[in-house]
C-alpha cells in the first residue's frame, strides 16, 4: 500500500542528477541572484502514483520518497564562516565536489562506498557581500577526520577579494 500525495494526481517531472549538478554550478557562478528560485525539471512529467510504482520497481524505498526526513542525518555538522570582509569573487565548484567526496559523498574510486548522510551546503554566491563571520559553507560529516581536510579543499576555492568582481552572464545555454 502506497501513501499518494494529492490522490496520486499530483505531477512531478524528474531530472538527471547530472543536469541538476550542472545547475548548480551555474547558478553558483550567477551573481545578483541570492535569493533566486530556480525550477528544475525532467523532460516528462508523471503522478505521484507513476513515480512511487517506478520507485518501487527499481527495488528503491518508498517510505524515502515521501518522507524525506527519515533520510539519515551527519553526525558532525560544522559551519565554516569567512575570515575576512569583501566580495566573493570565485568559488570552484571543482573544489566543493573534491570535499565532498573526501567527506565520502562520492567515489574516488568504482568500488568505494557512498554516504548519503554527508556533504556541503553553500551558503554565498558568487558577487556577494562577505562579512567577517558570515557563513561561507556547512559541512556535514560521520567521520572528525575528515572535516578539517574537506574544510581545507574547499576552502581553497573561494576568492574574497575587496573589489566586487565583473557581473557573470544570466546564463550560458540550455540543459537538453
Amino acid at each position: 500500500m502506497l501513501p499518494l500525495i494529492g490522490g496520486g494526481k499530483t505531477k512531478f517531472a524528474p531530472i538527471y542528477v547530472g543536469d541538476v549538478a550542472k545547475a548548480i554550478v551555474r547558478a553558483l557562478e550567477i551573481n545578483n541572484s541570492e535569493s533566486e528560485i530556480y525550477e528544475l525539471g525532467g523532460p516528462k512529467e508523471y503522478s505521484f502514483k507513476e513515480l512511487m510504482k517506478m520507485v518501487a520497481a527499481q527495488g528503491g524505498d518508498t517510505k524515502y520518497v515521501d518522507n524525506p526526513e527519515q533520510l539519515e542525518k551527519a553526525k558532525l555538522i560544522s559551519t565554516v564562516t569567512s575570515t575576512q570582509d569583501g566580495f566573493l569573487s570565485r568559488m570552484d565548484a571543482i573544489n566543493i565536489g573534491k570535499a565532498s567526496v573526501m567527506l565520502g559523498a562520492g567515489r574516488e574510486r568504482k568500488n568505494d562506498p557512498i554516504d548519503l548522510a554527508v556533504g556541503i551546503v553553500v551558503h554565498q554566491k558568487v558577487g556577494s557581500r562577505i562579512n567577517t563571520g558570515d557563513p561561507l559553507f556547512t559541512i556535514h560529516a560521520n567521520n572528525l577526520e575528515k572535516v578539517s581536510p574537506a574544510q581545507e579543499e574547499a576552502l581553497a576555492g573561494i576568492y574574497i577579494t575587496v573589489e566586487k568582481s565583473p557581473t557573470l552572464p544570466l546564463h550560458y545555454d540550455f540543459i537538453e
